[in-house]
């Protein structure tokens, strides 16, 4: 489960500093948090080895997303704090 909370933040990490200088200087878009989680999950559901794990992660992460649990992250750093967090619960 350890590697799974590291794939996860790193690729969370890469997909949150991808966004670059653009997203710093505006609040990050729902669209955008929406499109970087999906991208998360079928980047871990592709590679992750067990394909269970992956799977309820990406459905915890998304369950949050739903709740409204990353609405407060405006900058890349919060959102990708936030993920961590959530990827390690």
């Amino acid at each position: 489960m350890q590697s799974m909370r590291q794939r996860m933040i790193c690729f969370s990490l890469l997909l949150v500093s991808a966004a670059g200088s653009k997203a710093q200087e505006s609040k990050l878009t729902d669209t955008f948090k929406k499109e970087s989680i999906d991208r998360i999950n079928e980047l871990v559901n592709d590679n992750y080895v067990f394909p269970d794990i992956a799977r309820s992660t990406g459905e915890h992460v998304m369950k949050q997303l739903k709740e409204g649990k990353f609405d407060a992250d405006t900058t890349p750093f919060l959102f990708a704090a936030s993920l961590t967090r959530s990827c390690n619960q």
